[in-house]
């Protein structure tokens, strides 16, 4: 028997396997590792294989991993980690051999981003640990703990809410550029035209700015030398002093860590008439006018079985002052809009 046969008769994933098996670098090539693996009887698997075969069999692993890209890395991962446990289970390798997620490719930035990306929808540790990343609950437990105290990578920072309710969920989007000073430059250029025009009180403005400031943040003194002059030429002066830390949307408005938090501050402020455009995590949109009242208990107007913090809600209210709940975490954008008369006394009817 050789290793594909193994695969095929336990019907493991292998659409990477095949891949890693095929590659010119692949220590399977010489059919040496099958002689190891297969070429005595089970149990007659001593040190010499633990040592030889499991330390190029991870080698090729490892340079295969370096041609993939994205969701294609975890699963080379899931599929090796199969492997390894099927050939232990059925005596072909030694208990002690483990393909584990600290012992394998995946860096501990890479992780953290693959639960920051899982987190987009409300999941369970359990649910990361056994159908996402193939490890123990207490290795995700050891992440999450760390991007719970404050994440860094670079000079980005990421702090996620804890568990409520048994689920576990972020808004944060991690998106990493690495870009040349030609991209940076149309970049920000590109960012500055946008907020031509707009009112300083309008949330994209306040969004754009954000944005960019935190892009110019992370740039070396000689990088910003390069370009501040093409950008003062079009009007677009950066301070490079907001730094590029995540705060969720259900937390800026009272923390007012980004422009547009502070933009949609100013709103409830002035009792401005207000349009509020939100999405819910099955896409579906719904727009709610009226006037933001962020001070007002929300408690009394969110579902109990929805599993939605009253903390992280704020009312609209329409002029004849009939409230509804929004959560945060929904808001896609808010809008100024016309006037529709006086804004309503406080509370709600």
């Amino acid at each position: 028997m050789d290793i594909r046969t193994f695969i095929n008769r336990n019907a493991l994933g292998h659409r990477l396997l095949d891949r890693l098996l095929s590659g010119r670098s692949s220590p399977f090539c010489t059919g040496q590792v099958d002689e190891w693996l297969f070429g005595r009887h089970p149990g007659q698997i001593g040190r010499q294989l633990e040592s030889e075969w499991f330390a190029a069999f991870k080698g090729g692993v490892k340079s295969y991993a370096r041609e993939l890209y994205g969701a294609d890395r975890l699963d080379l991962y899931l599929e090796v980690r199969d492997l390894i446990d099927a050939l232990r289970d059925q005596g072909y390798v030694p208990r002690t051999v483990k393909y584990e997620l600290k012992d394998s490719f995946l860096s501990r930035d890479e992780v953290n981003l693959i639960i920051l990306k899982e987190m987009q929808e409300p999941i369970t540790q359990d649910r990361l640990a056994n159908d996402v990343l193939g490890c123990s609950r207490q290795t995700v437990g050891e992440r999450l703990k760390e991007l719970q105290d404050g994440y860094r990578l670079g000079d980005m920072s990421v702090k996620i809410a804890p568990e409520r309710g048994g689920r576990l969920q972020s808004t944060v989007h991690p998106i990493l550029l690495p870009l040349n000073l030609s991209e940076v430059y149309v970049l920000l250029s590109a960012l500055g035209a946008q907020t031509s025009g707009l009112s300083r009180e309008d949330p994209h403005w306040a969004i754009l700015n954000d944005v960019a400031e935190k892009i110019y943040f992370q740039l070396t003194d000689y990088a910003r030398d390069r370009i501040d002059g093409r950008l003062a030429e079009q009007g677009f002066h950066l301070q490079g002093d907001t730094p590029p830390i995540y705060v969720g949307d259900q937390h800026a408005h009272v923390r007012g860590t980004t422009g547009c938090s502070m933009s949609w501050a100013f709103f409830e402020k002035a009792h401005k008439r207000v349009e509020v455009i939100c999405a819910d995590g099955e896409g579906e949109e719904s727009t709610y006018v009226g006037f933001m009242d962020g001070w007002t208990d929300a408690s009394p107007y969110v579902d109990a079985d929805a599993g939605v913090d009253p903390r992280h809600c704020f009312l609209v209210k329409d002029i004849d002052g009939a409230c509804v709940a929004v959560s945060w975490e929904n808001v896609v954008d808010i809008r100024s809009v016309p006037d529709g008369g006086d804004a309503p006394e406080p509370g709600c009817r």
